[in-house]
């Protein structure tokens, strides 16, 4: 953009603002060509600026240009070194990419174990990375431990629990111990009870996983368990379409009723959170 020498700093400053609008708004409609173009005039004018380094590159990932991602980070080295995010975008490509192998020496190399202390949820985005690249390579084990250490570091990898909890890949035992370690904020607790929920569901049991600690005077992790049509409710599919309290000869309803929380420990939860909201999608391809 050598054209560009004509305008004085004061003027170049003011089209980077006008860019960066440009970036935004083109990135929330979706329009990732476009968004693209204008961070790149950005980086072009702003120099190897690491925040605009990083627009340009979730521009091109949003884009699924994987392999465009990579040679910027590359070209753009030292500010890559210099930021964990731009390193979690260079092996979110590599594995997106399917380069299972560069991707593991890469999070290796970046993100060694005995890092990440300072910054938990940073450290368990990469440690859910590793987890991911080592399923890919059909090493279980250590895939389990750091979708393990995921959770340990951040109670809010959903990810991570997801692989864990219900999905018969640990013994009950390290289940248990997991939800029961997750560090979470107190008005977030009717999380612990709804993984817990579909760990015991998953397990076909009418039993609390977490009896001995209603026993013990805590609330009780699944307050309604035993019921069984309240165990049926959660057991079926999440994109299954019915009504509750509906007949079988009724035609069911294209809803989905966020009615989960209807079995937990009503003692833990507020009242907004029980009452029941319903989607409910037309007749058309999202049905």
């Amino acid at each position: 953009m050598s054209s560009m020498g004509i305008y004085d700093d004061t003027a170049i400053e003011g089209i980077c603002s006008r860019l960066r609008v440009l970036v935004q708004d083109s990135f929330q409609k979706h329009l990732y060509v476009s968004a693209i173009f204008f961070a790149d005039q950005l980086v072009s004018l702003q120099g190897p600026q690491p925040e605009e380094i990083y627009t340009l590159a979730e521009c091109y990932f949003k884009n699924r240009e994987y392999r465009r991602v990579l040679h910027l980070l590359k070209k753009h080295n030292e500010a890559t070194e210099n930021s964990d995010r731009l390193k979690l975008l260079v092996a979110q490509s590599l594995i997106e990419c399917r380069d299972w192998e560069e991707a593991l020496r890469y999070l290796e190399c970046n993100w060694p174990e005995d890092q990440g202390a300072s910054d938990p949820k940073t450290a368990a985005s990469f440690a859910l990375l590793r987890g991911k690249v080592y399923e890919a390579m059909e090493n279980l084990e250590n895939a389990l431990l750091w979708y393990e250490q995921a959770a340990h570091l951040d109670a809010y990898c959903h990810e991570a629990l997801e692989r864990l909890v219900g999905s018969h890949l640990l013994t009950i035992e390290r289940e248990i111990a997991l939800l029961k370690g997750l560090k979470l904020h107190k008005e977030d607790e009717w999380l612990r009870h709804l993984y817990a929920a579909k760990l015991t569901a998953s397990r076909s049991s009418d039993e609390n996983p977490f009896a001995e600690a209603a026993s013990g005077g805590a609330p009780s992790v699944l307050g309604d368990w035993r019921n069984r049509s309240v165990r049926d409710r959660f057991r079926e599919p999440m994109g299954a379409a019915w009504s509750p309290g509906s007949s079988s000869g009724e035609t069911p309803t294209k809803e989905l009723r966020l009615q989960t929380f209807g079995f937990l420990d009503r003692g833990g939860l507020s009242a907004a959170m029980l009452t029941p909201f319903t989607w409910r999608s037309s007749d058309s391809a999202w049905a």
